[in-house]
């Protein structure tokens, strides 16, 4: 004889505030073995109005029903827009930019979604690139010196170029050319000697005076350095003050 349809218990009829006040500072509400399959039911009923998930696991004595919270979408898309970073720019930029991309455009292969996943996967391991500025020339000093007389032909060739040369030479500076490469490079040879003799007295000193002698090292060429710069500059200002003196008075 098959059995009677058990009717929910009246605990069940209070199920529905437990899940308010217990789910709403939580994610998910799991509650205790022993419920029956009608007060699951009934509970399964209730979430769906109420809006919720509810899920059963487990079997027999130990079948439990769990409550899950509906994520809700707005919020998690603003956290998500919370969270991405936004690169905001003035107006003045913007119009910069708009230009920018009005005169050069990328190409459809700039443009292509797996492109742009590359660069952006690579763009932490690109390479710095060294300044070669102060790196030994590839040219040799034959390779240089027909590039100078192949520049100074095209100079001598071409008027446009005498005619800068020759406006170059009536400047009053013109004059003291020489003397002021001469005292450049001087004084770059001198700044290396004493550097250098510098070094070699720091590395016969013993270990505890070494950190007070670079210390000191570095103050001395630092007023020597400053002083030097002041004499070139009161040079260079006498001299074009007085066009008419001779460069060997600097």
């Amino acid at each position: 004889m098959p059995r009677a349809a058990e009717a929910p218990s009246k605990a069940t009829e209070a199920i529905p505030s437990v899940i308010l006040v217990d789910v709403r500072h939580q994610s998910v509400y799991t509650f205790e073995p022993g419920l029956t399959k009608y007060e699951r039911a009934a509970i399964h009923v209730m979430c769906r109005k109420m809006g919720m998930i509810s899920k059963s696991s487990g079997f027999g004595d130990r079948r439990r029903l769990s409550v899950y919270k509906r994520k809700n979408k707005e919020a998690a898309k603003k956290k998500e827009e919370e969270s991405t970073t936004v690169l905001k720019f003035s107006e003045q930029t913007k119009s910069v930019l708009h230009d920018l991309f009005m005169r050069y455009p990328p190409g459809e292969e700039e443009l292509n979604e797996g492109t742009l996943n590359d660069s952006a996967r690579n763009s932490g391991k690109r390479q710095v690139k060294k300044d070669k500025s102060f790196c030994k020339p590839s040219m040799s000093e034959e390779e240089i010196a027909k590039k100078l007389n192949s520049l100074a032909a095209k100079m001598e060739a071409a008027p446009q170029l005498r005619k800068v040369v020759e406006e170059k030479g009536k400047l009053p500076i013109a004059a003291f050319k020489d003397v002021i490469t001469s005292t450049v490079e001087s004084n770059q040879t001198a700044t290396s000697l004493f550097s250098e003799a510098k070094v070699q007295e720091r590395t016969m000193l013993r270990g505890g005076d070494v950190a007070e002698e670079i210390r000191q090292h570095k103050v001395n060429k630092t007023e020597w350095e400053e002083q030097v710069q002041r004499t070139r500059v009161q040079q260079m200002l006498q001299a074009l003050a007085n066009p008419n003196s001779s460069p060997t008075n600097l």
